[in-house]
């Protein structure tokens, strides 16, 4: 099965895609977050190119597990991304990802300035391998 993972922001949304045959996930480019119909058709053409069958979708919780403002944005999102794709969404808890992106960005690359645009999609990345590591 083909994965597509997405972490949403508001300015910018991380974007990785999997097979969880191969238990695989590579980092792509990040998508803009401009508005709903260019979102919409980057993400399909996306769908459509990598042949993506299922998604997992970042869910923000706050450290003690309750939701916070920035779930209530992700659910919305969701609910759009259904009704654009028809393609299943499941909510994955990614508190701390973008820490540990950061992270794994630092130790790779030394120098974070110049790969901010990447922590987004680094994000997606770890998303999608602890999604794999559950099924």
């Amino acid at each position: 099965m083909i994965i597509l993972s997405l972490d949403y922001g508001v300015k910018r949304i991380g974007v990785a895609i999997g097979n969880s045959e191969l238990r695989t996930s590579t980092p792509i480019n990040p998508v803009k977050n401009n508005n709903k119909e260019s979102l919409m058709a980057k993400l399909k053409e996306i769908i459509y190119e990598y042949e993506v069958t299922f998604v997992v979708l970042g869910y923000p919780l706050n450290m003690n597990g309750s939701e916070s403002l920035m779930s209530k944005k992700v659910n919305k999102f969701k609910n759009l991304l259904i009704t654009a794709t028809g393609l299943e969404v499941k909510l994955i808890d990614e508190r701390l990802t973008s820490f540990e992106a950061e992270e794994m960005l630092k130790n790779s690359r030394g120098d974070i300035r110049k790969s901010k645009n990447l922590i987004d999609s680094v994000s997606a990345h770890i998303i999608l391998t602890e999604y794999m590591e559950t099924i």
